[in-house]
């Protein structure tokens, strides 16, 4: 029985062998920080993420990133895993748990339970987001992440002997939470922890560490449980059995399991010591070990097994990570010589042809002719072999290199062959191609031309008019359509000819421009009448009559322009293989896939003419590493659109984005000095994603979609001010767009400069400019032509300003001699008069006693005469000019009223001094003195003895009014209106027969407006008189 299940496996292991081109794997030469995989999660963002014993890595598709202490994960050893459902990751290490929340990049350390520093084997994620936490024999614990408090679960989770259990892997079974211990299976009943155990076996042959439980993952009602050497069991909520239909397979049975995942179509992963297996649920089928070449030591211990989003399988082992894609491409790998390396030239595939048996024969480039069912044809001493053919008669035609033709039968896997041409006559013994036209005719090209064979009477026929109208040289192939043309592949192109008649007919003189000397390869009609030629320098479509419809070469999307065959399926499609991989082309939009060796061929570089299409519709062809066969109608197009992310964007190389791994939907505002801007992106698609084709563009920038090909940047220089969008799709390998793509927006500011505002402003300045230029020219103008006026009325205006100046200077004149009688009226009136009295006062005064007192009084009105004199003589000359400063009205009137006192008290006249001490002005005090003098003289003068003058002070805003204001005899308005004039005698004498000098207000006007001030009078004849005085004020209250 073992027997049979070893060989099983092996038969089971070249069949799946043959797939194993598109497996691929990293290690830390890939870019990996270490190379023993623990577990693997994938993010919302389609990310990959690798826990190894040296730190986390992101794969992107395109590198890795390692995530380490600088991110703050304390310790590098990763034990565990997830994403919980708002995208925080929670890593489990030998020191602890760590979180990372989404959308930052830097991780913290999360506090459990008092003890520091515990190791966190396992963690899982329940149906209320609580996150549960399983350690290295410290418990279990229960993390509530909205709360962020933790509970520890006490139940009694120990081995026989009573020892702390080690918790490797957790999961939600309906109330329970089922936890794998080193001592089997423990089932937790969540709301009050009660706690069962369950066994894998009951065997006590197992050794002790058999019950240790790995791993374990759901299937509906039942879970599967992966042990340490003692296989898979399951559980099916009440017991631990063993699976029947997993019973008779050994290494499912007593291996050591690491780690299961199930796949959506229930195809249950295992991941062994030995290797990666799988199981489908469905049918039972077993398929061990799979695609994974374990060159390196270690490599086939799966570690970790994960499924990601698009079905691929991720395969942590002890050295490696393996990747297999989930929908491989259906591509069937035949080795003609397995015994030997595939790069083998035995294994090198030439010539295809398919008996009427349906058996395939493969000519190889040094390993002869060998069937499909590695039936080698013995007889053939040439290995190389150049075409093979099979005629009506169910006989092959094969032609080795430079050795003519065979012609033989099959016959019990034995060939009977004979070289129908011993004498060698025909045109080249290197023969490149055979077509049959039914049971009567071989069309042959050689090396150096054509030849046709009658198969009715085995022999050569005569070359006809058209074979020797052919230029001598290489045919590369013969073709005859449904219509009976022949089709010849030539030195000098492509000729068409009717064997009907016999001759070669006439081609479209640019087609035939086209095709001259275009090294043909190949050649076929397809079923809506367009004919494929296959060349060195691309692939040229032709019309039923010969036109030229199309050209496609890499310009147009082919990986090369080496087309060596072409096939039309029966998918409708035409298949072409090329250096760089195999071609489908659609007809009728000439949309192009390319498959190449990540798809799963042998090989990307193919043979030319070495195609065939069989009668059940499978299409071959041969590569340099073996033969590739596959059915066109099962090669189906994938149409999901491929997600992409755009990663980053960089002012000047300085990412503008650090913390964030996509930037898609973003929004961000760059200056204008901003020129250099760099816009990083990529495709999340783990399956060849190198051939990933691009397309962007700056919407406000780019009038067309950019294609970029492979390439994953786009970079813009000197952007104008304003909003732009960027965005990037791309393409499958079948050639499907994702139209929605990713979008980030863009706002270049406006510098002042060119601003709208700033533009107004140039735009008013230059008007301004050519106003003021017009206007100077005008001006420039006006003047020229005033200063013609000028020189004509020159002496008029001459006379007139002499004549103004005569009419000033004398009415200035005539002002001064006014002024000048004024004067020396006053000196002979008012001088004359006291001197007098002195005199005779002085001859009176040694007899009168009182003669002395109003010599006194004379002499005290003469030198105030005199003063005032003296003070309107210097205001008239200007020599008398304001000293200001700050001074307060209360001790200018003080002081005036001190100066006043004596003659005051002749009168017995109160002078009252109600001024607001708070009040300051700007003026020169001593004028001012002489002004309050002048004024409380004036007051006394024309006041009854016995009365009051009152001096008064009022502010409104910023201007005090000061009021000296008496009770005598007052004036009449007339005399009122020239108190302050010089043309007019102002003298009248006072209450007491007191004379004035006619001077004081006069001088009082005159003084106070140096000071900037203003005097008035008001006055009513019998009520008194008040005189005001107006400043500014400089303080008050």
């Amino acid at each position: 029985m073992k027997t049979k299940t070893a060989f099983l496996l092996f038969s089971l292991f070249a069949v799946i062998a043959l797939n194993s081109q598109q497996v691929r794997s990293f290690d830390k030469s890939n870019g990996l920080s270490q190379s023993i995989i623990n577990c693997i999660e994938q993010d919302e963002n389609g990310f990959m993420w690798f826990g190894t014993q040296d730190g986390l890595n992101r794969y992107d598709a395109y590198s890795f990133i390692a995530v380490n202490s600088l991110n703050g994960l304390e310790n590098s050893n990763i034990n565990s895993s997830l994403f919980d459902d708002q995208g925080n990751f929670w890593v489990g290490t030998e020191q602890g748990l760590f979180k990372r929340d989404k959308g930052k990049t830097q991780f913290k350390k999360i506090s459990f339970t008092k003890k520091s520093n515990i190791p966190v084997v396992s963690l899982y994620l329940d149906n209320e987001n609580n996150l549960w936490i399983g350690t290295r024999q410290n418990g279990l614990f229960r993390y509530t992440v909205s709360s962020k408090k933790s509970v520890f679960i006490a139940c009694k989770l120990t081995g026989d002997d009573g020892t702390k259990q080690s918790i490797h892997c957790l999961l939600q079974y309906e109330k329970y939470m089922l936890a794998g211990t080193d001592s089997g299976l423990f089932r937790i009943e969540i709301s009050s922890a009660r706690t069962k155990r369950f066994l894998p076996h009951k065997s006590i042959a197992k050794p002790p560490w058999s019950t240790l439980i790995n791993c374990m993952v759901a299937d509906g009602k039942n879970v599967w449980l992966g042990t340490y050497g003692a296989g898979i069991y399951k559980f099916d909520g009440s017991e631990v059995i063993r699976d029947q239909q997993l019973a008779n397979a050994v290494f499912l049975s007593e291996g050591v399991i690491n780690c299961l995942t199930l796949s959506n179509s229930r195809v249950l992963w295992i991941g062994t010591q030995q290797g990666l297996a799988s199981v489908n649920l469905n049918n039972s089928e077993i398929k061990y070990p799979l695609p994974i070449p374990f060159g390196t030591e270690g490599s086939g211990n799966i570690r970790s097994l994960f499924i990601d989003r698009d079905e691929n399988i991720w395969a942590g082992a002890w050295g490696a990570l393996w990747f297999i894609p989930g929908n491989q491409k259906p591509f069937d790998i035949f080795i003609p010589n397995p015994q030997l390396p595939s790069n083998d030239a035995a294994n090198s595939v030439t010539a295809l042809a398919e008996d009427l048996n349906g058996k395939i024969w493969i000519g190889t480039d040094n390993g002869g002719l060998i069937s499909d069912k590695h039936e080698k044809a013995e007889y053939i001493t040439f290995p190389t072999i150049m075409a093979v053919g099979v005629d009506a008669k169910n006989r092959l035609w094969i032609s080795p290199w430079g050795d003519g033709i065979y012609v033989g039968n099959s016959r019990e896997n034995l060939f009977q062959i004979k070289n129908p041409f011993p004498e060698k006559i025909i045109t080249d013994n290197v023969v490149r191609s055979f077509c049959f036209s039914g049971d009567s005719l071989v069309i042959i090209g050689t090396e150096e031309g054509v030849d046709l064979y009658d198969l009715k009477n085995d022999r050569l026929i005569p070359s006809p008019e058209w074979v020797k109208s052919l230029a001598k040289g290489r045919i590369s192939f013969v073709y005859l359509d449904v219509f009976g043309l022949l089709w010849v592949g030539t030195a000098e192109g492509l000729k068409k000819i009717s064997l009907k008649k016999s001759e070669k007919l006439d081609f479209p003189a640019e087609s035939d421009k086209l095709l001259h000397n275009r090294n043909l390869k190949s050649f076929v009609r397809d079923k809506y009448g367009k004919y494929w030629v296959g060349t060195s320098g691309g692939l040229v479509i032709l019309s039923s009559k010969g036109e030229i419809l199309k050209k496609l070469d890499t310009d147009t999307g082919l990986p090369n322009n080496v087309i060596y065959s072409v096939i039309e399926g029966n998918d409708n499609q035409i298949w072409c293989s090329t250096n760089k991989g195999l071609v489908r082309i659609d007809p009728v939009n000439y949309k192009i896939s390319v498959f190449n060796k990540n798809d799963g061929l042998p090989d990307d570089e193919f043979n030319s003419g070495a195609a065939l299409k069989s009668k059940d519709g499978k299409i071959y062809f041969g590569s340099i590493k073996g033969l590739c066969h596959f059915d066109p109608l099962k090669i189906h197009v994938d149409s999901t659109a491929i997600p992409v992310h755009i990663r980053s964007l960089k002012v000047f190389n300085k990412d503008l984005f650090p913390e964030k791994e996509v930037i898609t939907g973003e929004s961000v505002t760059l200056n204008y000095s901003d020129k250099f801007i760099t816009i990083e992106f990529g495709a999340l698609s783990f399956v060849n994603p190198e051939e990933i084709n691009y397309a962007y563009r700056l919407e406000g920038f780019d009038t067309t979609w950019i294609e970029s090909g492979t390439m994953r940047v786009a970079t813009y220089t000197n952007l104008d001010p304003g909003t732009y969008t960027f965005t990037v799709i791309a393409c499958n390998h079948d050639g499907v767009w994702n139209q929605k793509g990713a979008s980030i927006t863009i706002v270049v500011t406006t510098p002042f400069y060119r601003t709208w505002t700033f533009r107004f402003i140039i735009l008013a300045f230059a008007f301004i400019i050519l106003i003021s230029i017009n206007m100077i020219r005008i001006r420039m103008i006006r003047r020229r032509n005033r200063d013609l006026a000028k020189k004509v009325v020159e002496r008029t205006e001459n006379y007139r300003v002499q004549k103004k100046k005569a009419e000033e200077a004398g009415e200035q004149l005539r002002q001064e001699m006014i002024a000048r009688n004024r004067f020396f009226n006053i000196m002979t009136h008012d001088i004359k008069n006291p001197v007098w009295g002195i005199e005779e006062l002085a001859r009176e005064a040694e007899s009168n006693p009182q003669a002395v007192q109003k010599l006194k009084t004379t002499t005290t009105g003469l030198k105030k005469l005199l003063e005032n004199l003296l003070t309107w003589a210097s205001l008239q000359s200007g020599r008398a000019a304001p000293r200001f400063e700050i001074t307060s009205v209360f001790g200018m009137a003080d002081e005036a009223i001190d100066n006043t006192e004596a003659q005051a008290s002749a009168k017995n006249i109160k002078i009252l001094n109600n001024t607001d001490p708070e009040i300051l002005v700007n003026v020169d005090r001593q004028m001012i003195i002489a002004v309050f003098r002048n004024l409380i003289s004036n007051a006394i003068k024309f006041s009854f003895p016995g009365s009051e003058v009152n001096i008064t002070t009022k502010t409104d805003k910023n201007l005090v009014e000061i009021f000296f204001t008496d009770k005598g005899t007052g004036m009449e308005k007339e005399y009122v209106d020239r108190l302050f004039s010089l043309e007019h005698t102002n003298v009248r004498k006072g209450t007491g027969d007191e004379k004035g000098t006619g001077l004081g207000l006069l001088i009082c006007k005159e003084l106070v407006e140096k000071n900037q001030g203003t005097i008035n009078a008001q006055s009513q004849l019998g009520n008194g008189s008040t005189i005001t005085i107006r400043f500014d004020v400089v303080i008050s209250p």
